[in-house]
């Protein structure tokens, strides 16, 4: 059964703000202002919308839970003035968790669309594995401290901000659709 419209965009109002908070930081000293915690317990409360109507998003609330107590865990340090930067086998885990959870969160919302026979779900599509494909030439780069130039460190956030861009401009035209998609749905029926 196909979720109202108000929550669906629900949801993705959720998802695009927790790209928001997962991918941009700014830091007041070593404390990131905008937690990815946060952006992890939005993905959650998004999840348990969305698992109304496809089921197999449930699968990714552990992932979620997961990903929000690391990355709450090292808010709380750095809140101290401390920081968690060392490399290691939580770093890569955590890693591979979020690439997998953004992966398959997407991949959920391409196949509602198509339920609902959104024109651009393979927007949706190349958008994932876009998503997938830069977070892991990003994260390479960063954890294996291969060509660690000045341009480079600002070219991550850059990229990075394009591609939040871009996720809010599919998952706002999206949302716009789904609106569309309910009235048109009740002037039918009136």
């Amino acid at each position: 059964m196909l979720l109202r419209s108000s929550e669906f965009c629900k949801a993705l109002k959720k998802i695009g703000w927790s790209y928001v908070f997962i991918h941009i930081h700014f830091k007041l000293g070593t404390f990131d202002l905008l937690c990815d915690w946060i952006g992890y317990l939005l993905i959650l409360s998004a999840v348990g919308i969305l698992t109304e109507e496809e089921p197999t998003a449930k699968l990714l609330r552990p992932f979620a839970i997961a990903l929000a107590a690391v990355s709450g865990i090292e808010s709380a340090v750095s809140l101290f003035g401390a920081s968690i930067d060392i490399f290691n086998i939580v770093t890569i885990l955590t890693t591979v968790i979020s690439i997998y959870l953004q992966f398959q969160l997407l991949t959920n919302i391409a196949d509602m669309a198509k339920r609902r026979n959104y024109p651009n779900t393979g927007r949706i599509i190349k958008l994932r594995t876009v998503v997938c494909v830069l977070h892991v030439a990003a994260m390479s780069i960063l954890y294996i401290d291969i060509l660690q130039t000045d341009w480079l460190m600002i070219a991550v956030p850059i990229v990075y901000l394009v591609l939040i861009a871009w996720i809010w401009s599919v998952l706002i035209s999206l949302r716009v659709f789904a609106q569309e998609n309910e009235e048109d749905t009740k002037n039918s029926v009136s």
